[in-house]
This record gives structure tokens, C-alpha cells and sequence, in this order.
């Protein structure tokens, strides 16, 4: 079950006890760009939001899932008790790659 909007971090305990969610994957960059903020990670609010999403997630009992965001580090999110993690995103693999092209094609 992916968290990407306040509306889902009010109701994060809620939605953990509903029987079959086998994790709850946070959202960091669709999240902050439901709050309008996209990606900007340092904001009160949407530090807030996550904040406020990781403890509930732990309340709950169901595995903390989330993916890297800038200035974060696998060390700290296992600290934080995420145990499914993943470092690059469907958008950040399109971006290299097509960087990448380009780079050849100029190249």
C-alpha cells in the first residue's frame, strides 16, 4: 500500500490494521507534490508528513517501505526502521538514461 498524500498519512493507522496490506511503501516525492512542495524535502510541513507517515507505519506493526530521497542515506532509513528500500525511481532511471543517449549521440 503506497502513502503519497496527507490524507493517507491521517489515516495511516487505520489503513495498517486492514487485513492483506502485507507493507506500507512511502511515497517521499508524490507526497510532497500532493502538499505542492514537490521534492522539497526540508519544508516543516512535508518533513512533518514524513515524519508523521515512518511513526505511524511503526505503530502499525506492517513493514516500513520507502524509497532514497536526496540527503538521506540507506544507513539512516534502516535506523528508522524501513525494511524494504529502494534507491532509484522509474523517473531517475529514465532521466540517466536518456542523459546518457544524448551524451552518445553529441559524443
Amino acid at each position: 500500500c503506497q502513502v503519497e498524500s496527507v490524507k493517507t498519512v491521517d489515516n495511516i493507522e487505520a489503513i495498517g490494521a486492514v487485513d492483506g496490506i502485507d507493507v506500507l511503501f512511502i511515497g517521499p516525492f508524490d507526497l510532497s507534490a500532493s502538499m505542492g512542495k514537490p521534492g522539497q524535502f526540508d519544508d516543516p510541513e512535508v518533513a512533518d508528513a514524513l515524519e508523521r507517515a515512518e511513526a505511524g507505519i511503526r505503530a502499525s506493526g506492517k513493514p516500513l517501505g520507502g524509497i532514497l530521497r536526496p540527503g538521506d542515506s540507506l544507513a539512516a532509513m534502516v535506523e528508522r526502521g524501513y525494511g524494504l528500500m529502494i534507491s532509484a525511481s522509474d523517473a531517475t532511471l529514465l532521466r540517466d538514461a536518456a542523459l546518457a543517449d544524448l551524451k552518445t549521440a553529441r559524443g
